[in-house]
């Protein structure tokens, strides 16, 4: 009887309390799920009035479950409360609830039909098509036409969720497979949103300080990859975006910029000197956010978020893979964040063949390259290295036997990079050569073949190499030497490559996970620190570690 009471206060009838001692015998714990009933010593009267975060969780623990009681109601079981109740128990709820609820599970439909998992209240419903914006008139004719003429037809799983959080001004958590449209996701609602605030300054300017929109990569290559996007995007809108260098943070003025695209440390530095003000940022977006909240960069990534002072501005974080410790950091600084995940959490492309390939010792790596090469895999590949030192010593073996190889790592200079980087992709170098410096965002369209020649030194790490190939819905192969020096570390690659939908051995999930000492020197040889372009020097972070090996740096 209890239950049909707070059955009906949700349907939105009211009932006077019966002025009976009983009635007074009766309390309300706080309901929330998964929480069972309990004596407690006299509880005080219902209150007439509740704080609002406690209204908002009741009505949200009331939609999946009825209220708790502490006491059971007594001296009600006489005729005529029982026709009263019975009453009350049939009445329909109210047309709008029906309605909202329709529109719930339609929204549920869809997230289902497409894969996305969501976490947070009040998600906006996902896009059925990017008409649905132009109908709406989120989108100018203009934005429609490049959204056409740069071949996007249809959204994506993450472009459907997060475009219409991002509008609503939803701070995002949001993870998707490699290659799965995440920069469109918050490229469309940056542009849409600025350019709408084009045109309302034309009608009534304004002084402005600096830019409405920040973009934070890892790495420079990224970084002008997001610029060249934008610009194709944003093309004929009248908006104006800026990649932060050394040559553009001098005497450059902000006042004018509309997106800033920046790598951590260099826009921590600009911040520093005072060059640059975020003061009017409403976007705020962090692209492969797992490697930027890493403990080298938590200073850095502190100051730029403080820094967007505005009050309504929007926190978005992007990336392949969100491990459960970023997620934590950063709800620390966002405020009731949507989290959006696509497919399964931590998992390669399924549309990547993956395959673990066993070569012995360490020697074996080269010739087992060598014969794939041979017989005919097809360029353009591109093969990891754990270190800048393997990586070249690599590069000299694959071009003493004829092979058109390039390589590419922190410590070359922009020009060097960027032509590495041009000569793969205009199919002038068959091999690419690099370290985990493009294993993040990079997107080489006409890239086949990755070969982890290096074995990663995390399921992070491999799923962000992967991620190389296959991209946009295209095929690719995936190909991981390992050793018996790597079986500490086999499970886990295993694993996620079972979860992606490949085959392996039923022996490789049977291993037992062991962290032994050549595993860990590895991994601290894989990391890469852009000390010019994105990290700290060891022990700058916030968060203070012992580093045993000196990573590769990039000159000042």
């Amino acid at each position: 009887m209890s239950s049909d009471i707070f059955a009906a206060l949700r349907c939105g009838i009211s009932f006077k309390r019966p002025e009976k001692p009983a009635a007074a015998a009766l309390s309300l714990s706080t309901p929330t799920a998964g929480t069972e009933a309990e004596q407690l010593p006299p509880p005080p009267p219902l209150p007439t009035k509740r704080a609002p975060s406690k209204r908002k969780a009741w009505s949200e623990a009331a939609a999946n479950e009825p209220p708790l009681l502490l006491q059971p109601l007594q001296n009600k079981s006489t005729a005529k409360h029982r026709k009263q109740e019975q009453k009350r128990s049939k009445v329909a709820p109210a047309p709008a609830t029906s309605e909202a609820a329709q529109s719930i599970e339609a929204a549920n439909v869809a997230r289902r039909q497409h894969g996305i998992h969501i976490k947070g209240a009040q998600a906006p419903a996902p896009l059925q098509s990017f008409e649905e914006l132009l109908a709406g008139k989120v989108l100018s004719g203009k934005l429609q036409h490049n959204l056409r003429a740069s071949g996007f037809q249809e959204p994506t799983p993450v472009q459907r969720q997060a475009v219409p959080a991002l509008l609503a001004g939803r701070e995002l958590l949001a993870a998707a497979p490699t290659g799965s449209g995440k920069t469109l996701a918050y490229l469309l609602p940056i542009v849409s949103c600025l350019s709408a605030l084009r045109k309302q300054e034309r009608k009534a300017p304004e002084a402005r300080k600096g830019p409405r929109a920040v973009i934070v990569s890892p790495s420079r290559e990224l970084a002008g990859q997001i610029q060249r996007a934008l610009g194709v995007l944003a093309s004929g809108l009248g908006l104006t975006s800026v990649l932060l260098k050394p040559a553009s943070a001098a005497g450059a003025d902000f006042a004018k910029v509309d997106v800033l695209l920046a790598t951590p440390l260099r826009l921590a530095r600009a911040l520093k000197r005072q060059s640059v003000s975020l003061a009017e940022v409403r976007f705020l977006i962090m692209d492969e956010a797992d490697k930027l909240f890493e403990e080298g960069l938590l200073s850095q990534i502190d100051s730029i978020v403080h820094a967007c002072s505005r009050p309504d501005k929007v926190l978005a974080l992007f990336s392949a893979t969100l491990p459960e410790g970023v997620e934590q950091l950063a709800r620390g600084v966002m405020q009731d964040p949507l989290r959006i995940l696509v497919g399964p959490r931590n998992a390669a492309a399924t549309n990547v063949k993956q395959r673990l390939h066993f070569v012995g010792g360490d020697t074996g790596r080269l010739m087992a390259l060598r014969q794939m090469l041979a017989q005919g895999l097809v360029p353009p590949v591109l093969v990891f290295t754990a270190s800048r030192q393997r990586a070249q010593q690599l590069h000299q073996d694959l071009r003493g036997s004829g092979v058109h190889a390039d390589l590419i790592h922190a410590e070359q200079t922009d020009a060097v990079r960027e032509a590495a980087v041009n000569g793969f992709r205009a199919g002038r170098t068959w091999v690419l050569i690099a370290t985990d410096l493009v294993g993040r965002g990079m997107d080489f369209l006409g890239v086949t073949t990755v070969v982890n020649y290096d074995f990663p030194a995390s399921t992070h790490d491999y799923v962000h190499r992967v991620g190389r190939t296959g991209r946009a819905g295209r095929a690719g192969e995936a190909i991981t030497f390992f050793t018996e020096e790597d079986g500490g570390q086999l499970k886990p690659i295993a694993n996620v490559i079972r979860a992606s939908g490949s085959e392996v051995p039923d022996w490789m999930l049977q291993l037992k996970k062991f962290r032994n000492r050549n595993r860990a020197e590895l991994a601290k040889a894989s990391a890469y620190m852009d000390e010019a372009d994105a990290f700290t020097r060891p022990g700058q972070g916030r968060l203070k570690r012992k580093v045993h090996h000196q990573p590769e740096q990039q000159p000042k």
